[in-house]
């Protein structure tokens, strides 16, 4: 059967953005990939400010491709948040897609989704499945039963459920975008230094935007390292808190905020650390402290860290 995508080279059906900081051991393989999509498309790449030779090397690639549409900016280290909204701005396509470059885009899945949305124009997003990826080549699936049940909610259970028991991840890496609707809901807040959780928050919270969810359709092989941001937990838990104070309604927001809080105790429980105990709570609006004690006992249980 002939595809639903369009032939016509000369006009971009896709943007593939893809933000760069130091990933000068990664980034090749994900170009490599990113140029093999079979869909008309232009490709943004965002260097963060890069030390390593990222930058060179990106260069490098563009001029052994100089058939591909590749447009380059690099700016002064400002933050992932701010590269993701250049590559928004930058973005004239009806769709987008956006891989870090650490990671690997699935060609052959992305234009499946795409051919998806091009049959179903009354749906805004589609996320599709990947798998994670470890150095040792251990490989696993990105997404869960309990995203299965998440993503199948009614709106106001989802809703709920999105500030006190997300499951995660939830990734960009694994979503192809209709362009307009990210525009529409004005992109990512500037002063949220997460990505992907809030952008699914402004996403989800709105019943008018319908998207679908089908792991089946493989998008991303989503790489796991020692400098993933993740891995740092006191930025992690920071972001988190930050998000959910900026993002949650105000009903749900100090028991948000302690859910999440009993986890990081409870990491530092299982791991005995102490310190980072006494940082947690005292970066945590007292407010939630109640909500803390309240989870704590089943976190502790069912080791929801882990």
């Amino acid at each position: 059967m002939e595809s639903e995508v369009k032939k016509d080279k000369s006009l971009p059906l896709l943007s593939v953005c893809i933000p760069a900081y130091n990933h000068e051991k990664y980034i090749i393989e994900c170009l490599s990939e990113v140029v093999k999509i079979d869909v008309p498309k232009n490709i943004i790449i965002i260097d963060d400010g890069s030390t390593d030779k990222t930058p060179q090397i990106i260069k490098n690639f563009i001029n052994n491709h100089k058939n591909e549409n590749i447009e380059f900016i690099e700016k002064e280290n400002s933050g992932l948040v701010s590269s993701l909204n250049i590559g928004l701005e930058k973005t004239q396509t009806e769709y987008l897609y956006i891989i870090a470059s650490d990671d690997i885009p699935n060609p052959k899945g992305i234009k499946k989704a795409i051919e998806y949305l091009i049959k179903n124009p009354n749906i805004d997003f589609f996320i599709g499945g990947g798998e994670n990826f470890f150095d040792n080549g251990k490989k696993t699936k990105i997404y869960t039963q309990k995203h299965y049940d998440f993503f199948n909610l009614p709106f106001k259970k989802r809703y709920e459920k999105i500030f006190l028991d997300y499951p995660s991840p939830m990734l960009l890496q694994s979503t192809i975008f209709r362009t307009n609707i990210l525009k529409k809901i004005g992109g990512w807040d500037k002063s949220i230094v997460w990505d992907d959780y809030p952008i699914f928050v402004k996403l989800l919270r709105d019943k008018n935007i319908q998207f679908v969810f089908n792991p089946n359709i493989e998008i991303v092989l989503y790489r796991h390292h020692g400098a993933n941001s993740y891995k740092n937990t006191f930025k992690q838990f920071n972001s988190e808190i930050d998000a959910l104070s900026k993002l949650a309604p105000d009903i749900l927001r100090n028991k948000a905020i302690g859910k999440r809080l009993s986890y990081y105790w409870g990491w530092s429980l299982f791991r005995f650390k102490i310190d980072f105990m006494f940082y947690f709570l005292k970066s945590t609006p007292y407010k939630s402290w109640f909500w803390m004690i309240y989870y704590l006992p089943k976190t502790l249980k069912d080791k929801l860290w882990t």
